[in-house]
């Protein structure tokens, strides 16, 4: 025995309101995933940078004598030009 009109314009509704609310669910998790995920990376990146950043901090503290001295020397000369261009002001 078939269904009625009725009864099988009620089943197609309701299978695609559920089809409707699983893509819907699909979308919105996989934007929350993208969102969340994009910042994780982002922080994961961002900490593999600031990690180098601290070896290169660390190998720069064990300088050479005369690198202090002339790091000394350039900021020194910076300033005296600072100063020169303030004073034309």
């Amino acid at each position: 025995m078939g269904m009625s009109n009725c009864t099988n314009t009620i089943l197609t509704v309701i299978m695609f309101w559920v089809d409707a609310l699983f893509i819907g669910v699909v979308a919105v998790g996989l934007f929350i995933l993208f969102k969340f995920g994009c910042k994780h990376f982002a922080y994961m990146v961002d900490e593999k940078d600031r990690e180098r950043d601290r070896k290169r901090m660390k190998k720069s503290k064990h300088k050479k004598p005369g690198e202090e001295q002339a790091e000394a020397e350039r900021t020194r000369r910076i300033m005296e030009e600072l100063e020169k261009e303030l004073n034309k002001a």
